[in-house]
């Protein structure tokens, strides 16, 4: 098991001790809406670390730009995956 695959694991027990296993028990749509805020928060947060980052003078160059990378691919990612879940949030609701 990867170390993400390890959080994701750590993540959803977490989950289910704080709402009592309830999770599973809510509607698609409403998932997926969850999901949708997700994507947006993890595009914030990293405009958030993206200015902090310019704020930084202790980085060399080269880590500065890997750091300014992850952060670009993550909202990338971010807007992709917000864009598909969307489209499946439409589905969904037009299935029940």
């Amino acid at each position: 098991m990867s170390a993400f695959e390890r959080h994701v694991a750590q993540r959803l027990t977490a989950g289910a001790t704080a709402y009592d296993d309830r999770s599973y028990g809510r509607p698609l749509g409403e998932l997926i809406g969850e999901q949708l805020e997700e994507c947006a928060d993890l595009a914030g947060w990293g405009r958030i670390a993206t200015a902090v980052l310019a704020e930084r003078d202790d980085l060399e160059p080269c880590e500065r730009e890997e750091v300014a990378a992850a952060l670009r691919c993550a909202e990338n990612h971010a807007r992709q995956a917000w864009a598909r879940l969307d489209g499946a949030l439409a589905i969904a609701r037009g299935a029940s």
